[in-house]
């Protein structure tokens, strides 16, 4: 007979199932309740990022909306101030106030001027000139009434008054004064631009979003903000006045940004004001809260219910892949326990391997550090710690913004990067200042790299060099000051001789016609006088030298510039010395390429160059050989890019000029070593430093069958920047 179910046992089995039930029911009650806080955090999180990416896209919208109407604003500002700027303006208003012409004279001027300058853009509707007492001159065009005027246009150089509708177009008039050129105010200008690219891009705003009440402006006046639309913009709400509370609490509580307040029938409003670049309107944003955060409440609902579905599908998964894994747990521990003691061990080994690595790098005199890829210091060895006579706990962690000036930190950082990107080690010289000395390093920088070969880590590995670089720098400032001391010597000694060669004539025949006075004949004193004369004027042409190049250098010469032909220059200067070619039976060959000559320069400095250079080459030229001048077109670099520029090139038939002088004889007091002596050294550096004035070129070649050239480049027209 069988054996019959022990009851006991069947009591135990079922304590157990319902044991296991009661357990299976609260693990998913934990479950739900974790996945309804979870998803609730979530969801909260998530809608408040969604809040800041609408306001965000909003903000960045509206900014570049007002960035494109202040761009649009700054061109009808220097529009306006391209009319009062021309100088006939002033002249016949001045005259006029100075009561010098009649008032229908200045009329009969002004009109036909205001109508030239209304073709300026295709923007300006009309034009209206006002005396310095403000009444009206004259008037080319539309005109708004003066409700519309700027306010502050009786202190401000530029001002802009208010947008007004006039017929089918918003007119927007901005106000400049006239003024002398001691600054005194003579009159106003009042142009009235057509805003329609404003206008459109208020509209392009407004479509864009739709829930927006109102996209208005606001302007300061008297402390107080004053408010103003487009009339040519469709609008959701009635005019921004009307709403004076809400607008009171706007202009008080904020200056810039995004404020929420609640209008007149207490909703909640999102107000977002941007600055209007380089003037003083603001671009104001004003919609419903409620309207703007719809899609974020929309996004968010969706969200949540999406995680308690995925929740209770992963309590249904989990709870059918658990129970297999439940018998293996056991198994597994056992492993991992035994895992565990052997990690311990490798924990042990590696922290001892660390000790010995830190003893090694903390007593070498050399600076070891590492940092992560973000520039943080993750080891430094103790000598790097002494430099900054910081502790190591206390360096770790930082960056070297932390630790060094930011132009310094800056400079680090750019090396680590250069570095990891040749993937290679490089080696820098880096200068900063430690307890108020400069120190100089050289650093060997090189990425750590992992298992994989993906850098981690960036190591260096500093030398002071500070004394060998002081020993460098020491020499270096020795032959300097050798070098300096040699060109004063060779100077002196020039302009000694220069100086006493006129002095000694102009005494010694002073002297002579002083003791022959009576005995002499006429004829034969005008001759010492005559020599006198001539010492003099030499004496004054190197004194006239050496002013102008202390002017130079001081940047004290002001260029004339006129419309000037270089050939015809360069005939004057041909014509000029044409008792030293005689002299020298030396020949000029003219440029046979036939370009424009034209150019925009200071006349008589461009001459006193080319006279310099064809003296040189008269001067260092064979007797009977040939001058050779040679004109081309060529481009000068300029901040702006490649500008439009004329050569002018002076080939001698001398020796030619030492390889090694071809830059040195622009200095002062310079001469090449095997040209003839004489002169100062003077005439190159004012012919570089009048063309430098000028933003063009001079250097010096050796031609390849005959003796030196002299080549200048100089820009056609005046380039900005220049003197």
């Amino acid at each position: 007979m069988p054996d019959s179910p022990d009851p006991n046992n069947s009591a135990e089995i079922d304590r157990t199932l319902r044991l296991q039930q009661r357990l299976r029911i609260q693990a998913i009650s934990g479950i739900l309740l974790t996945a309804l806080v979870v998803g609730g955090i979530a969801s909260y999180q998530f809608y408040q990022s969604r809040q800041h990416a609408i306001i965000n896209q909003l903000q960045k919208e509206l900014e570049f909306g007002a960035l494109t109407i202040g761009n649009k604003l700054n061109e009808y500002k220097n529009i306006t101030l391209q009319i009062t700027s021309r100088s006939r303006i002033r002249d016949m208003l001045q005259r006029y106030n100075q009561r010098q012409i009649s008032l229908n004279r200045l009329m009969a001027e002004t009109k036909p001027r205001l109508t030239d300058a209304m073709r300026l853009s295709p923007e300006i509707m009309g034009i209206t000139r006002l005396d310095q007492l403000h009444a009206q001159i004259a008037r080319i065009g539309e005109s708004l009434p003066m409700a519309s005027w700027p306010d502050e246009h009786l202190t401000a150089m530029v001002s802009l008054g208010l947008p007004a509708k006039l017929g089918e177009n918003e007119l927007l008039a901005v106000a400049a004064e006239i003024l002398t050129t001691d600054k005194e105010r003579i009159g106003t200008d009042l142009v009235f631009f057509d805003v329609a690219r404003s206008v459109e891009v208020v509209e392009r705003l407004s479509t864009r979003f739709r829930y927006a009440n109102r996209i208005f402006f606001a302007t300061p006046k008297d402390g107080q903000l004053r408010f103003f639309q487009f009339d040519s913009v469709a609008q959701n709400s009635a005019d921004p006045a009307s709403d004076g509370a809400l607008l009171k609490r706007l202009s008080t509580e904020i200056e810039n940004g995004i404020v929420r307040l609640p209008d007149g029938n207490n909703i909640e409003q999102t107000l977002v004001r941007v600055q209007i670049p380089d003037v003083s309107w603001q671009l104001i944003f004003q919609a419903e809260t409620g309207l703007i955060m719809q899609s974020a409440r929309s996004d968010t609902w969706y969200l949540f219910i999406s995680i308690m579905l995925l929740m209770i599908a992963g309590i249904v998964i989990t709870n059918r892949l658990i129970k297999p894994t439940v018998g293996e747990i056991q198994v597994n521990s056992q492993t991992l326990r035994a895992l565990n003691i052997r990690n311990q061990q490798l924990l042990d080994q590696t922290l001892r391997n660390k000790r010995l690595l830190d003893d090694v790098l903390n007593h070498t005199p050399v600076v070891i550090f590492i940092k992560d890829l973000n520039g943080h210091y993750v080891h430094v060895n103790q000598a790097f710690a002494d430099e900054r006579d910081l502790s190591i706990d206390e360096i770790i962690g930082q960056t070297d913004h932390d630790l060094h000036p930011p132009e310094i930190a800056e400079l680090f950082r750019a090396n680590d990067r250069r570095a990891i990107e040749n993937n290679n080690p490089v080696i820098i010289e880096e200068q900063f200042e430690i307890d108020g000395e400069m120190r100089t390093f050289i650093t060997t920088k090189f990425p750590l790299k992992d298992l994989d070969g993906e850098s981690y880590a960036i190591c260096g590995i500093a030398t002071d060099v500070s004394h060998i670089k002081k020993s460098e720098e020491l020499k270096y400032a020795l032959e300097t000051a050798e070098t300096a001391n040699q060109a004063k010597s060779v100077f002196l000694a020039n302009m000694s001789h220069e100086l006493r060669t006129p002095l000694h004539g102009i005494l010694s025949y002073s002297e002579l016609g002083k003791s022959r006075l009576e005995t002499v004949n006429r004829e034969k004193l005008g001759k010492y006088f005559e020599n006198i004369n001539i010492s003099g004027k030499r004496l004054l042409n190197l004194l006239n030298d050496l002013l102008d190049l202390s002017k130079l250098e001081a940047g004290k010469v002001e260029l004339v510039y006129e419309k000037t032909d270089l050939v015809q220059l360069l005939n004057d200067c041909i014509e000029e010395q044409s008792a030293g070619l005689l002299e020298k039976s030396l020949k000029i060959t003219r440029p046979e390429k036939r370009i424009d000559t034209g150019l925009d320069c200071d006349r008589s400095k461009i001459f006193q160059v080319i006279r310099n250079i064809l003296s040189n080459a008269i001067k260092f030229s064979q007797t009977g050989g040939m001058i050779e001048v040679q004109l081309d077109d060529c481009q000068l670099e300029s901040d702006s890019g490649k500008i439009d520029a004329i050569e002018l090139c002076l080939i001698d038939d001398g020796e030619g000029i030492d390889s090694d002088d071809l830059d040195k004889i622009f200095d002062k007091f310079a001469q090449s070593k095997n040209r003839l002596p004489g002169g100062t050294g003077l005439g190159l550096s004012i012919s570089r430093e009048i063309i430098l004035l000028h933003r063009g070129e001079i250097w010096a070649e050796n031609s390849a069958d005959r003796g030196a050239m002299l080549k200048i480049r100089l820009p056609r027209k005046r380039t900005q920047g220049g003197n």
